[in-house]
């Protein structure tokens, strides 16, 4: 959940850094707006991406950060969540062509509550930008009940 109380200044050079945590997986953490945390998944023959990051531009410093450790290509997204620092990034990583990935009720509640959560963190972070919507890829939610996270077929 974002707390957010009085405003909160922008660090003077935001940056993000990806630290190997074990195995494929690393975690990566920015200083924008509040820190903030997502994870990085370095498969076979491709990354994913689990929490977009705040912006389009934490999202495109992550890939950055990414393409330090593997030339693989970020081909999907998990939304965790619809609060901006879970899913602010997905109009960049969609861009590059990754599939965003979400829970139905992630999905909807984006739907419902993006513009809301935007002003929230606006509150908190007065420069944080007003960023338009950008969904989970249609058939490409999953369903709460699903045991095993599997959004679409691996070839």
């Amino acid at each position: 959940m974002l707390i957010l109380g009085a405003p909160l200044a922008v660090a003077a050079d935001p940056t993000v850094g990806l630290t190997a945590l074990r195995g494929h997986l690393y975690v990566a953490e920015d200083n924008f707006y509040l820190k903030e945390n997502s994870m990085v998944y370095v498969g076979d023959n491709f990354v994913t991406v689990i929490g977009a990051t705040w912006t389009p531009e934490t999202a495109r410093l992550l890939a950055a950060e990414i393409k330090k450790v593997t030339p693989k290509p970020i081909t999907e997204v998990i939304d965790t969540n619809y609060h901006p620092d879970r899913a602010g990034g997905n109009a960049y990583f969609k861009s590059i062509g990754a599939k965003i990935i979400s829970t139905k009720l992630t999905s909807d509640l984006l739907t419902k509550h993006w513009d809301e959560m935007v002003r929230y963190v606006q509150k908190g972070a007065p420069s944080y930008p007003t960023l338009l919507l950008v969904l989970p890829d249609k058939g490409k939610t999953i369903g709460v009940s699903q045991q095993i996270l599997t959004a679409h077929d691996r070839a």
